[in-house]
């Protein structure tokens, strides 16, 4: 009883390894898939962002952010050339 309950246990063990190594294949495989699309959509991100329509694209995102950043901050900027002329006396 006990020899056959121990082949039974080794049967398993040998099912669970195969199931776990097919699972854990399968996982990589998805893995390796995700990341070659990843790969290639920022290769295409990149390769028109290195065009001119792309350049254009990102100085125009660059001075909308500029003038966002300007009107949050007018009054640190402001202040800001009060105290420089101030301290080098340009008034």
């Amino acid at each position: 009883m006990k020899k056959i309950e121990k082949i039974a246990r080794n049967q398993t063990r040998q099912i669970d390894r195969k199931e776990y190594h097919k699972q854990r294949c399968e996982l990589l495989a998805k893995l390796e898939e995700a990341n070659n699309r990843y790969k290639a959509v920022r290769s295409v991100i990149k390769e028109i962002m290195d065009s001119p329509e792309g350049i254009i694209y990102k100085k125009r995102i660059a001075e909308e952010k500029r003038k966002i950043w300007l009107e949050k901050n007018k009054e640190k900027i402001r202040s800001y050339m009060e105290e420089y002329k101030k301290e080098y006396a340009l008034l």
